[in-house]
Protein backbone atom coordinates (compact mmCIF):
# COMPACT_ATOMS: atom_id res chain seq x y z
CA UNK A 1 0.00 0.00 0.00
CA UNK A 2 2.94 2.36 0.44
CA UNK A 3 3.38 2.56 -3.32
CA UNK A 4 -0.28 3.41 -3.85
CA UNK A 5 -0.05 6.50 -1.62
CA UNK A 6 2.51 8.07 -3.96
CA UNK A 7 0.21 8.00 -6.98
CA UNK A 8 -1.42 11.39 -7.39
CA UNK A 9 -2.66 11.14 -10.97
CA UNK A 10 -3.90 8.55 -13.41
CA UNK A 11 -1.63 7.91 -16.40
CA UNK A 12 0.58 10.84 -15.30
CA UNK A 13 -1.82 13.48 -16.61
CA UNK A 14 -5.38 12.92 -15.31
CA UNK A 15 -6.55 13.74 -11.80
CA UNK A 16 -7.49 10.71 -9.70
CA UNK A 17 -11.28 11.06 -9.72
CA UNK A 18 -11.68 11.49 -13.50
CA UNK A 19 -9.08 8.75 -13.92
CA UNK A 20 -11.12 6.35 -11.78
CA UNK A 21 -14.26 7.21 -13.76
CA UNK A 22 -12.32 6.60 -16.99
CA UNK A 23 -10.97 3.29 -15.68
CA UNK A 24 -14.45 2.20 -14.62
CA UNK A 25 -15.82 3.04 -18.07
CA UNK A 26 -13.00 1.11 -19.74
CA UNK A 27 -13.69 -1.93 -17.55
CA UNK A 28 -17.43 -1.65 -18.15
CA UNK A 29 -17.08 -1.48 -21.94
CA UNK A 30 -14.38 -4.18 -21.95
CA UNK A 31 -16.50 -6.46 -19.77
CA UNK A 32 -19.62 -5.96 -21.88
CA UNK A 33 -17.77 -6.61 -25.14
CA UNK A 34 -15.99 -9.72 -23.87
CA UNK A 35 -19.15 -11.10 -22.24
CA UNK A 36 -21.17 -10.50 -25.41
CA UNK A 37 -18.49 -12.01 -27.66
CA UNK A 38 -18.11 -15.13 -25.53
CA UNK A 39 -21.88 -15.48 -25.11
CA UNK A 40 -22.34 -15.32 -28.89
CA UNK A 41 -19.66 -17.97 -29.28
CA UNK A 42 -21.55 -20.22 -26.86
CA UNK A 43 -24.91 -19.59 -28.52
CA UNK A 44 -23.69 -20.18 -32.07
CA UNK A 45 -21.80 -23.32 -31.07
CA UNK A 46 -25.09 -25.19 -30.62
CA UNK A 47 -26.32 -24.40 -34.14
CA UNK A 48 -23.32 -25.61 -36.10
CA UNK A 49 -20.29 -27.74 -35.54
CA UNK A 50 -16.96 -26.03 -35.48
CA UNK A 51 -13.50 -27.47 -35.92
CA UNK A 52 -12.56 -25.60 -32.75
CA UNK A 53 -15.43 -26.96 -30.65
CA UNK A 54 -12.97 -28.03 -27.95
CA UNK A 55 -12.70 -24.41 -26.75
CA UNK A 56 -16.28 -24.22 -25.48
CA UNK A 57 -15.64 -25.63 -21.98
CA UNK A 58 -13.07 -22.85 -21.51
CA UNK A 59 -15.44 -20.16 -22.77
CA UNK A 60 -17.99 -20.69 -19.98
CA UNK A 61 -15.73 -19.69 -17.03
CA UNK A 62 -14.20 -16.86 -19.07
CA UNK A 63 -17.70 -15.53 -19.84
CA UNK A 64 -18.61 -15.68 -16.15
CA UNK A 65 -15.40 -13.82 -15.24
CA UNK A 66 -16.12 -11.03 -17.71
CA UNK A 67 -19.70 -10.83 -16.50
CA UNK A 68 -18.36 -10.29 -12.98
CA UNK A 69 -15.93 -7.66 -14.27
CA UNK A 70 -18.86 -5.85 -15.90
CA UNK A 71 -20.87 -5.91 -12.67
CA UNK A 72 -17.86 -4.74 -10.63
CA UNK A 73 -17.17 -1.88 -13.06
CA UNK A 74 -20.82 -0.79 -12.96
CA UNK A 75 -20.70 -0.77 -9.16
CA UNK A 76 -17.46 1.21 -9.27
CA UNK A 77 -18.94 3.77 -11.63
CA UNK A 78 -21.84 4.19 -9.22
CA UNK A 79 -19.49 4.44 -6.22
CA UNK A 80 -17.35 7.12 -7.85
CA UNK A 81 -19.98 9.25 -9.56
CA UNK A 82 -23.09 8.95 -7.37
CA UNK A 83 -22.26 7.67 -3.91
CA UNK A 84 -18.72 9.00 -3.33
CA UNK A 85 -18.69 7.69 0.25
CA UNK A 86 -15.53 6.29 1.72
CA UNK A 87 -17.25 2.99 2.47
CA UNK A 88 -18.37 2.52 -1.15
CA UNK A 89 -14.93 3.47 -2.47
CA UNK A 90 -13.31 1.00 -0.07
CA UNK A 91 -15.62 -1.72 -1.39
CA UNK A 92 -14.75 -0.70 -4.94
CA UNK A 93 -11.06 -0.98 -4.12
CA UNK A 94 -11.63 -4.57 -3.03
CA UNK A 95 -13.69 -5.23 -6.16
CA UNK A 96 -10.87 -3.78 -8.27
CA UNK A 97 -8.44 -6.32 -6.85
CA UNK A 98 -11.01 -9.07 -7.48
CA UNK A 99 -11.16 -7.83 -11.09
CA UNK A 100 -7.37 -8.21 -11.24
CA UNK A 101 -7.78 -11.80 -10.01
CA UNK A 102 -10.56 -12.47 -12.53
CA UNK A 103 -8.38 -11.12 -15.33
CA UNK A 104 -5.48 -13.35 -14.23
CA UNK A 105 -7.80 -16.38 -14.20
CA UNK A 106 -9.25 -15.53 -17.63
CA UNK A 107 -5.85 -15.01 -19.23
CA UNK A 108 -4.47 -18.18 -17.59
CA UNK A 109 -7.42 -20.14 -19.01
CA UNK A 110 -6.70 -18.83 -22.50
CA UNK A 111 -3.01 -19.75 -22.25
CA UNK A 112 -3.90 -23.20 -20.87
CA UNK A 113 -6.28 -23.68 -23.78
CA UNK A 114 -3.59 -22.84 -26.31
CA UNK A 115 -1.04 -25.12 -24.63
CA UNK A 116 -3.42 -28.02 -23.92
CA UNK A 117 -4.77 -28.25 -27.44
CA UNK A 118 -1.55 -27.70 -29.38
CA UNK A 119 -1.75 -30.96 -31.31
CA UNK A 120 -5.44 -30.49 -32.13
CA UNK A 121 -4.80 -26.91 -33.25
CA UNK A 122 -2.01 -28.06 -35.58
CA UNK A 123 -4.06 -31.01 -36.91
CA UNK A 124 -7.05 -28.78 -37.66
CA UNK A 125 -4.76 -26.21 -39.28
CA UNK A 126 -3.10 -28.82 -41.51
CA UNK A 127 -6.49 -30.25 -42.45
CA UNK A 128 -7.85 -26.84 -43.42
CA UNK A 129 -4.72 -25.97 -45.43
CA UNK A 130 -4.75 -29.31 -47.26
CA UNK A 131 -8.32 -28.58 -48.45
CA UNK A 132 -7.24 -25.33 -50.09
CA UNK A 133 -3.67 -26.01 -51.19
CA UNK A 134 -1.81 -28.75 -52.99
CA UNK A 135 1.49 -27.93 -51.22
CA UNK A 136 1.01 -30.07 -48.14
CA UNK A 137 4.75 -30.16 -47.34
CA UNK A 138 4.61 -26.53 -46.14
CA UNK A 139 1.41 -26.87 -44.13
CA UNK A 140 2.96 -28.48 -41.02
CA UNK A 141 5.63 -25.79 -40.80
CA UNK A 142 3.11 -23.01 -41.38
CA UNK A 143 0.78 -24.45 -38.75
CA UNK A 144 3.63 -24.80 -36.26
CA UNK A 145 4.57 -21.17 -36.81
CA UNK A 146 0.92 -20.19 -36.45
CA UNK A 147 0.74 -22.03 -33.14
CA UNK A 148 3.93 -20.39 -31.84
CA UNK A 149 2.60 -16.97 -32.86
CA UNK A 150 -0.74 -17.70 -31.17
CA UNK A 151 0.95 -18.80 -27.93
CA UNK A 152 3.35 -15.83 -27.94
CA UNK A 153 0.52 -13.39 -28.61
CA UNK A 154 -1.62 -14.94 -25.86
CA UNK A 155 1.19 -14.65 -23.30
CA UNK A 156 2.15 -11.09 -24.31
CA UNK A 157 -1.47 -9.94 -24.30
CA UNK A 158 -2.02 -11.59 -20.91
CA UNK A 159 1.00 -9.86 -19.38
CA UNK A 160 -0.02 -6.44 -20.72
CA UNK A 161 -3.65 -6.84 -19.71
CA UNK A 162 -2.77 -7.99 -16.19
CA UNK A 163 -0.26 -5.16 -15.71
CA UNK A 164 -2.78 -2.53 -16.85
CA UNK A 165 -5.50 -4.05 -14.68
CA UNK A 166 -3.20 -4.05 -11.67
CA UNK A 167 -2.22 -0.43 -12.34
CA UNK A 168 -5.91 0.50 -12.59
CA UNK A 169 -6.60 -1.20 -9.24
CA UNK A 170 -3.75 0.75 -7.65
CA UNK A 171 -5.19 4.01 -9.04
CA UNK A 172 -8.60 3.16 -7.54
CA UNK A 173 -6.96 2.31 -4.23
CA UNK A 174 -5.07 5.62 -4.27
CA UNK A 175 -8.25 7.56 -4.92
CA UNK A 176 -10.09 5.75 -2.11
CA UNK A 177 -7.21 6.46 0.27
CA UNK A 178 -7.08 10.14 -0.77
CA UNK A 179 -10.84 10.45 -0.26
CA UNK A 180 -10.62 8.71 3.14
CA UNK A 181 -7.80 11.02 4.25
CA UNK A 182 -9.76 14.07 3.10
CA UNK A 183 -12.90 12.98 5.00
CA UNK A 184 -10.81 12.23 8.11
CA UNK A 185 -9.17 15.66 7.91
CA UNK A 186 -12.56 17.38 7.62
CA UNK A 187 -13.90 15.36 10.55
CA UNK A 188 -10.85 16.22 12.66
CA UNK A 189 -11.19 19.90 11.79
CA UNK A 190 -14.89 19.88 12.70
CA UNK A 191 -14.21 18.13 16.02
CA UNK A 192 -11.49 20.68 16.82
CA UNK A 193 -13.96 23.51 16.15
CA UNK A 194 -16.57 21.88 18.40
CA UNK A 195 -14.01 21.44 21.24
CA UNK A 196 -13.15 25.15 21.16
Amino acid sequence: MAASTQITSCCFCIKLKPGVVFISLIWLIYGILETAQNSLLLITSNKRTSVYSYVYPFVIPVTINYGLITIGAAFGLFAVTCSRTVKMLTIYTKIAYVIVGAEIVSRALVICLVIRYKSRFIEDCIRSISKTSSRIEYSADACNQGYIFSLTFSIAFAVLTILFTLYFAIIISSYARKRRDKVAAIAAKNSDEIDE
